[in-house]
C-alpha cells in the first residue's frame, strides 16, 4: 500500500446528523453544504473543535434551532469502529486526548480505562528535582544525609536548609527523596 493510500482521509455520516456533518478516520469533523432553516445556502467546511472542561475535543453542531456538542472522539467511535457496547467507554491508546483518529480509539471498560490513565499519568510526573514544588536539590539531600552522619541536629540542619526539623528527619530516614 502506498503512503498516500495509507492516510487518505475517509469520511462518514456523524451519529444522528445525516445530512448534516461527517466525521473523518482522522478525527475531524465537517459541516456539509446545505440550506439552512432560513432558507439561505450554507456552505460546509472543516469545523473549529473546542476543548471541554476535561480536555476532550468536542464539536458544536446546528441544525434549525437544534443544538448539539458531541465529543469528537464519540463521533469517531461510533462512525469507524461501531456502536458503543454497553458497559463500555471509548480509550485513546496512546493517552492522548487531542488524538481522535480512528486507529487510536477503542473500547474498553471502565476498570480497564481507568488503569491505563493511571499508568500514562504515573509515568508523567515529575519527581525529584523536576517536580514543581521542589524544596531542596538532590545535592543538598545528599548533604543533609552526610552532615546527619557527621552528627549535626535535625533542627540545625532544618535552619541551614530553610526546611523544618521534621522535613529533615523524613530525608534522613528515606520517606522523602529516596
Amino acid at each position: 500500500m502506498s503512503p498516500e493510500l495509507e492516510f487518505a482521509e475517509e469520511w462518514l455520516p456523524a451519529l444522528d446528523w445525516e445530512g448534516y456533518y461527517e466525521v473523518s478516520n482522522l478525527g475531524r469533523v465537517r459541516s456539509l453544504s446545505r440550506l439552512n432553516y432560513k432558507g439561505h445556502r450554507k456552505t460546509g467546511k472543516i469545523l473549529r473543535l473546542k476543548l471541554d472542561n476535561w480536555g476532550y475535543l468536542r464539536a458544536q453542531f446546528y441544525a434549525g434551532m437544534k443544538r448539539w456538542k458531541p465529543s469528537v472522539a464519540g463521533l469517531v467511535a461510533h462512525a469507524f469502529i461501531g456502536p458503543r457496547p454497553p458497559g463500555l467507554t471509548i480509550d485513546h491508546k496512546d493517552g492522548d486526548k487531542l488524538n481522535n483518529a480512528a486507529s487510536n480509539l477503542e473500547y474498553v471498560t471502565n476498570k480497564e480505562n481507568n488503569r491505563r490513565s493511571a499508568k500514562l499519568r504515573s509515568q508523567n510526573i515529575p519527581r525529584g528535582e523536576k517536580h514543581y514544588a521542589v524544596k531542596l536539590t538532590d545535592s543538598q539531600i545528599t548533604e543533609i544525609r552526610h552532615l546527619k552522619l557527621e552528627g549535626m541536629s535535625d533542627r540545625q540542619l532544618g535552619e541551614t536548609f530553610g526546611v523544618s526539623r521534621r522535613y529533615i528527619n523524613k530525608i534522613v530516614n528515606k520517606q522523602r527523596r529516596k
